[in-house]
This record gives structure tokens, C-alpha cells and sequence, in this order.
């Protein structure tokens, strides 16, 4: 799928609303410009439960030199982006069966609501 193709980028950025009915001037007029952001109000599935309380969880890959930039000073900056977003995010630890400089990357794992994914 679309999402293996664009690592790191989550499926729903690919959905494109351009002509969705957006726009105040119509789809497609000479100077329109990109339809404004749509709707995001909270819709029911299925099941009953609204979408902005569905939880995902994606994987993420990061350079090991940049885990010390994301975690921050005594993990301030990692609190503030789990504040922020409301999304849990867990950077794993370095494999122990692996040597430390055969292992390039590590995997961040964040769960939450797309939205809060997004943030």
C-alpha cells in the first residue's frame, strides 16, 4: 500500500480533497487556490464509537544520532510533545543481541488518535 511507500507518513495525509466541495468559490476556479482544511467534526463508525477516539499506533524510524534531540534535556522535549498531543510515544531501546554500531535506527512507537498522531 501507499503507506510502505511514504515511511513515517500516515495514510490519511495521501487522501487529497481538492474538489471535494471545500472551497466557497468552487472546484477549479482560476485563483481558488487549495481547498481550506474540511470539516474535522467528531463522526459516529459502525460501531458507535466516534472517530476521533479511535486509537492507532504507528511506527516510526529515527536515526539513533536523533533520539537525543527528541527525548531533550532530562526528556523535557518528549513530555512536551505527549502533552501536546495527547498521543503516547515510546522510543525502544537498543537491542542487546545486536552491536551498538551495526544498529543505525531506532523504532519510536506512537499510539493515539490519527489527530493526535498528526501533532
Amino acid at each position: 500500500p501507499q503507506s510502505v511507500m511514504f515511511p513515517g507518513l500516515h495514510p490519511m495525509a495521501m487522501m487529497s480533497t481538492a474538489g471535494m466541495g471545500y472551497s466557497s468559490r468552487g472546484p477549479g476556479l482560476y485563483g481558488s487556490g487549495p481547498a481550506p482544511y474540511p470539516y474535522q467534526g467528531t463522526l459516529p463508525t459502525q460501531q458507535g464509537v466516534p472517530v476521533a477516539d479511535a486509537q492507532e499506533t504507528t511506527f516510526l524510524y529515527i536515526p539513533n544520532n536523533s533520539v537525543g534531540a527528541i527525548i531533550g534535556s532530562k526528556g523535557s522535549h518528549i513530555r512536551n510533545i505527549i502533552r501536546f498531543s495527547g498521543a503516547s510515544v515510546k522510543i525502544a531501546p537498543l537491542e542487546q543481541e545486536k552491536p551498538v554500531d551495526q544498529q543505525t535506527e531506532r523504532k519510536v512507537t506512537i499510539i493515539g488518535s490519527p489527530e493526535s498522531q498528526w501533532k
